[in-house]
């Protein structure tokens, strides 16, 4: 095998990449689509995407299996680098007759790596799909996955859908009749409450489920329950009983050295501290949370958090910028202050107290220089391991090649992968693959956020030219 490797390596047939230590190994697109038309034609295909199917979802089973675990971050890591495999055998189980549950088993197992790390959009997707080509069989994956679409939808504000989601999580849940399930339907049910600020009765309810997954002996899901528990508490104003449910969970995922859900207790004790006032405190809670993992999700939480208490203390940049960087992961993450409006007050007090100390121009350049930082210079920068900001914007320091960069305007005009196919006369794999690339360049998860990055490089591009015909004038 490996003689046979490095063979089609010397002959440009396989490309390898070595990224982050780890050897990856691919095809160009054309030697693919022809390897894929041979494999049809031979009636082997289905055989081949089968087995490909089963040990992907062999891959992040095990993965939900050893999420509490010190191989956390190996599995974040990993799970990331096989994206693209783990959704073509989604879609292979989604579009097969007969094998929807290999769907459903994969979703529920994938939902933490995806909500956690601010996939938000991807939960819903791939939910959403999921659960239109099932045929509605009670199943305790199926309940999982009604409650992570009600989860994702109430990050993202559609309110109307996740009630929906919940309602139905409740019925299969007593139809199927384990602890399991009812706690996954309370759970649901009390997190979408907190997006709709009933914020009483959510407590009400994840106090229940909280209790349901103790009985059941759920680690991972108790561990999620006490922490959507302990958010809801803050906003109750019992903050001694969130501070209680931050600390179970951190005793809990401790020991076995997990990182994300301890970011996100972490996190959670800085809102406690910043609603008691204790500004030190908080900002000590929230740079622990941010060193434990560079998860989207927990970064645009923490780096949000530290911009409130830059402005309360009247570090007026550092709040402008902070407020960008937070801005830039929002986006990405596409669920603003995490899906919570009862927020938004702080953030508005802290940007228009920012704006008023600097004046509208000095805040739009710190709060611009902020937004168009990537996740590393952000983070860097809030834990002040380097505070000046790089006076290179990282959008120019990102390039593209020139087909990228066309590919990346079309993008922005709204065409589809077909469409710029069409425009540029190129196959739609490989349109999909140039899309791909800019992607995973520029450090983006979605097409509106090519779309915008094209917009502001414009727009820095036009400022410079029009900077410089004034210097010349």
């Amino acid at each position: 095998m490996l003689d046979l490797v490095t063979a089609l390596v010397e002959k440009s047939i396989l490309i390898r990449e070595e990224i982050d230590g780890t050897v990856r190994y691919h095809l160009l697109d054309l030697l693919r689509e022809y390897g894929r038309e041979k494999a049809e034609i031979s009636n082997d295909y289905v055989e081949l995407r089968w087995r490909h199917r089963d040990w992907f979802e062999a891959l992040v089973v095990r993965a939900e299996a050893e999420w509490i675990s010190d191989q956390q971050a190996a599995w974040i890591a990993r799970l990331g680098r096989e994206l693209h495999n783990v959704y073509d055998a989604l879609e292979f189980s989604i579009s097969t007759p007969g094998q929807t549950r290999s769907a459903t088993r994969m979703v529920a197992a994938l939902y933490r790596f995806w909500v956690l790390g601010g996939r938000i959009a991807s939960a819903r997707h791939w939910a959403d799909r999921t659960l239109r080509a099932s045929d509605g069989e009670p199943d305790t994956y199926r309940v999982e996955i009604l409650c992570i679409d009600a989860v994702a939808h109430g990050m993202q504000g559609d309110l109307v859908r996740a009630r929906g989601q919940v309602a139905e999580s409740w019925r299969l849940a007593e139809v199927v009749g384990d602890v399991r399930s009812r706690g996954l339907a309370g759970w649901a049910d009390g997190y979408v409450d907190t997006f709709n600020g009933e914020f009483d009765t959510a407590a009400r309810k994840l106090e229940a489920a909280v209790s349901l997954f103790q009985s059941a002996e759920n680690l991972e899901h108790k561990v999620a329950g006490l922490i959507t528990l302990g958010l809801a508490c803050i906003f109750t104003g019992a903050l001694e009983r969130s501070v209680e449910c931050f600390d179970e969970s951190l005793a809990i995922t401790g020991p076995p050295h997990e990182v994300m859900y301890q970011a996100s207790a972490l996190s959670n004790l800085g809102l406690v501290d910043w609603f008691r006032g204790d500004l030190e405190r908080a900002r000590d809670h929230l740079a622990r949370s941010l060193r434990a993992t560079a998860a989207s999700m927990n970064s645009a939480w923490c780096i949000e958090q530290l911009a409130w208490i830059a402005a309360a203390q009247r570090d007026w940049k550092q709040s402008a910028v902070l407020l960008g960087a937070a801005a830039m992961y929002w986006q990405k993450v596409g669920s603003r202050l995490a899906g919570l409006p009862i927020l938004s007050p702080h953030h508005d007090k802290a940007a228009n107290d920012t704006q008023k100390a600097l004046g509208k121009s000095a805040f739009d350049k710190e709060f611009h220089r902020g937004i168009v930082m990537t996740e590393g210079e952000a983070v860097a920068y809030a834990l002040d391991e380097h505070r000046r900001v790089p006076d290179t914007s990282s959008t120019e320091a990102i390039r593209l090649t020139r087909r990228e960069q066309q590919v990346a305007e079309l993008v922005a005009l709204g065409l589809t992968n077909r469409a710029v196919a069409e425009h540029l006369v190129i196959s739609p794999r490989t349109a999909q693959g140039h899309v791909e690339h800019v992607l995973t360049k520029l450090g983006f998860t979605s097409r509106a956020q090519i779309a915008a990055w094209v917009v502001s490089t414009a727009q820095e591009r036009d400022s410079r030219e029009v900077n410089g015909s004034a210097d010349r004038n």
